[in-house]
């Protein structure tokens, strides 16, 4: 199996602006018998959830802008998962308080499930398209 550390690093010239990414994941495992893909993000409320200037806003004012950020983050998971077929697991600040337990989820993803096998004649079929 192999273990990726998936970071989006922006091109940047040396007095230039850093680009801005459409989707990043903290990490990525991709599982070597059949290529599953499994992302990993890290998404404490600070980076994800603060709504900023909210002082003279109304509470029904404040709702409707934490929906649009919510409604956006989803839109947004969802549209990778089609584009890239990744399914991301993502860990919120309470998660994030226990890094150990998320490193134990990645580490068993990273674990064979079982000894090596013969290759399964229909899956050669597939490959070889006969």
């Amino acid at each position: 199996m192999r273990f990726q550390r998936s970071v989006h690093r922006s091109k940047r010239l040396l007095s230039g602006p850093v680009a801005a990414h459409k989707y990043r994941l903290d990490f990525t495992i991709i599982t070597s018998p059949d290529l599953t893909k499994i992302g990993f993000e890290l998404s404490p409320w600070s980076t994800h959830g603060y709504l900023s200037k909210t002082k003279e806003l109304t509470q029904a004012e404040i709702n409707r802008l934490a929906q649009d950020n919510f409604e956006k983050e989803m839109h947004r998971h969802k549209e990778f998962f089609i584009k890239h077929g990744i399914f991301v697991l993502i860990y919120t600040d309470s998660e994030l308080a226990d890094l150990g337990r998320i490193f134990g989820v990645m580490q068993s993803y990273l674990e064979p499930k079982a000894a090596a096998t013969q290759l399964r004649f229909h899956l050669v079929r597939d490959v070889l398209g006969q």
